[in-house]
């Protein structure tokens, strides 16, 4: 079940944790969307974000474990940073070249051009896969 509202960690920080599901991904979107439109941010850095939290959401929905996934957006000094926690045992695998017509593949590379940084901790649970862009 998809908790509705964020949890407020802070004036600049919401969580959400939905189910470990591919459905997550767009009811993700949704959600922040919302909540990035509230806070009145340009258009072209919602887009980006909302980028940048698919590939996030849909590596830990692929590669992940458990029933959950949570997603943060945090709001910091000039950055807004987007963080993908899941269950999985491994961060991001090595990356292979992808040819012209593979469908998949190509996240972490659209992650590295669009995010000013990025990076994955691993906890006790599994990991954080996090990104910053630039406001």
């Amino acid at each position: 079940m998809a908790t509705t509202a964020p949890t407020e960690t802070r004036e600049s920080a919401s969580i959400w944790t939905l189910p470990h599901q591919d459905v997550s991904v767009p009811t993700a979107r949704r959600l922040a969307r919302a909540h990035l439109c509230r806070r009145q941010l340009a258009p072209d850095a919602i887009d980006t974000a909302l980028l940048l939290l698919t590939e996030l959401l849909t590596n830990a929905v692929r590669h992940g474990h458990g029933p959950y996934v949570t997603f943060a957006v945090s709001l910091l000094s000039g950055q807004l940073i987007l963080s993908v926690t899941d269950t999985g045992n491994g961060g991001p695998r090595t990356r292979h070249r992808c040819d012209a017509l593979s469908e998949s593949g190509r996240g972490l590379d659209i992650v590295t051009a669009l995010a000013a940084a990025w990076s994955v901790q691993r906890t006790a649970a599994g990991h954080t896969i996090w990104a910053i862009i630039r406001l």
